[in-house]
């Protein structure tokens, strides 16, 4: 599924789910979505597990790439008609274990 499509179910989420996510999308680990949001590491693991359902995803790089989606649609929702609408860039930081290109930044086009 495409992560900019599953975005779209994002209408089901709660608001802390918004919070998580929001957070997965500066790139935060569970640990510090944790400590921001002050509630435990388990807690945070089980509203990753509930946005990977809803969002119908499974790997925390395309929830990162669901909210910048979110992001993106919700201000261009907030836009006045007096100013032109303008594709966004979107730079996600996606990380791999045992890869020889981990922390390589990723420049996503979102129109």
């Amino acid at each position: 599924m495409n992560s900019c499509a599953a975005s779209s179910e994002a209408g089901a989420l709660t608001g802390r789910q918004r919070e998580v996510l929001d957070l997965i999308v500066q790139g935060r680990s569970n640990k510090e979505i944790a400590c921001t949001l002050k509630i435990a590491e388990g807690t945070v693991k089980i509203h990753v597990a509930a946005l990977f359902s809803k969002l119908g995803i499974n790997r925390r790089s395309a929830a990162a790439v669901a909210g910048a989606c979110l992001i993106v649609e919700a201000s261009k929702r907030s836009q006045s008609a007096e100013w032109p609408s303008a594709s966004s860039v979107v730079q996600v930081w996606v990380t791999r274990r045992a890869s020889p290109r981990a922390g390589r930044r990723r420049d996503l086009q979102v129109v």
